[in-house]
């Protein structure tokens, strides 16, 4: 989410008096036909010519892909509710805004090769920021067991970890530790999964599917 914040101001001859709206969009071309309206503001009262007043707005973006072109719109009394004698058109103003994204990506699991129902063991599981903004907030990193290297429900639960950043930087890498103790009933083959933001707290537009990392 983010906070849109704009300034409206009467340079009529006359009074404006009544309630109106504001609304609040985003275009993918600058144009407002086929844009998305994001939210609205009403506003009452009487403003003089000459008078103004400031309004904000706390809006959900889109999922939309990288862009330096995407244009914030805002049009003040949007339903023509104020008379103003065809002067509608300054009634709109723009700001450019470039969208990016957040990407954790798994990297690779560090592991012994083997190990034995009841074993100790210390498990690293890599993941880097690979967005193109930086990434503030918190998240679950998990590791599981599975017999055939795809996360499901049928999965063991081996340990999670808690992150939190205020600012992890697109490229950088971090390394999560988990102490671990083989399930007693474990035989044969099986896998370790790591899964970066297991819960989903973290929004990554078009990348979820390469938050994990395997090992056999």
């Amino acid at each position: 989410r983010t906070t849109v914040g704009w300034s409206v101001r009467s340079a009529g001859e006359s009074p404006a008096v009544g309630t109106w709206v504001d609304h609040v969009y985003l275009s993918a071309d600058g144009q407002l036909a086929g844009a998305a309206l994001l939210g609205t503001r009403s506003h009452t009262g009487t403003l003089v010519p000459g008078e103004g007043y400031d309004a904000t707005l706390e809006v959900t973006l889109p999922d939309w892909a990288d862009t330096d072109s995407a244009t914030l719109i805002v049009v003040t009394d949007a339903g023509g509710v104020v008379y103003e004698t065809r002067r509608e058109a300054d009634n709109r103003s723009d700001a450019t805004l470039a969208l990016r994204h957040v990407d954790l990506r798994g990297l690779s699991l560090q592991a012994p090769d083997t190990a034995q129902s009841s074993d100790a063991l210390l498990v690293r599981f890599n993941v880097r920021q690979d967005g193109s903004a930086a990434l503030a907030g918190s998240w679950s990193d998990r590791l599981y067991l599975s017999r055939d290297a795809v996360l499901d429900a049928g999965d063991r639960l081996l340990a999670s970890r808690e992150r939190s950043s205020a600012g992890l930087a697109p490229g950088q890498d971090y390394t999560a530790e988990f102490d671990i103790t083989v399930p007693v009933d474990a035989e044969g083959n099986w896998f370790l999964i790591g899964a970066s933001d297991a819960g989903q707290a973290v929004k990554e537009v078009g990348f979820e599917a390469n938050n994990q990392a395997v090992r056999p």
